[in-house]
């Protein structure tokens, strides 16, 4: 069976892709200071390299964080479990507040805000 993993230059790439469009914040303990990525639903169970299944986590070095190594991680059914859309439109789970801007989606991580309804506030502006 062959390795299809991405590598070298093109995992690079695809590393300043997530940081750009989702920050550093990690998507396993919410801090900041996320130093890789990892799948949301593992290449393992059929995930793949696209933007949407990919976030920002911490590597094996953090102290506060289960890490995106650890058997500890959330599964994907488990990150947007309580996923639920207001009478605004606005996607909510317990991550983050998704909006459509016209053909633009925007996230807006829970993490970043004291309470969900101060990001509920932001979100609708």
């Amino acid at each position: 069976m062959k390795d299809t993993r991405t590598r070298g230059a093109t995992l690079q790439k695809l590393r300043k892709r997530v940081f750009d469009y989702y920050g550093d914040g990690c998507w396993l303990c919410h801090q900041g200071g996320a130093d890789t990525i990892d799948h949301i639903v593992p290449v393992s169970q059929g995930g793949g390299d696209e933007l949407e299944n990919l976030r920002p986590a911490h590597g094996r070095k953090s102290k506060n964080c289960v890490g995106n190594f650890s058997r500890k991680r959330p599964t994907h059914q488990q990150f947007n479990q309580g996923m639920r859309v207001d009478d605004s439109g606005l996607i909510i789970t317990d991550h983050y507040i998704e909006r459509q801007l016209g053909t633009m989606t925007s996230r807006i991580y829970l993490w970043a805000f004291k309470s969900l309804d101060e990001a509920l506030e932001f979100a609708r502006r």
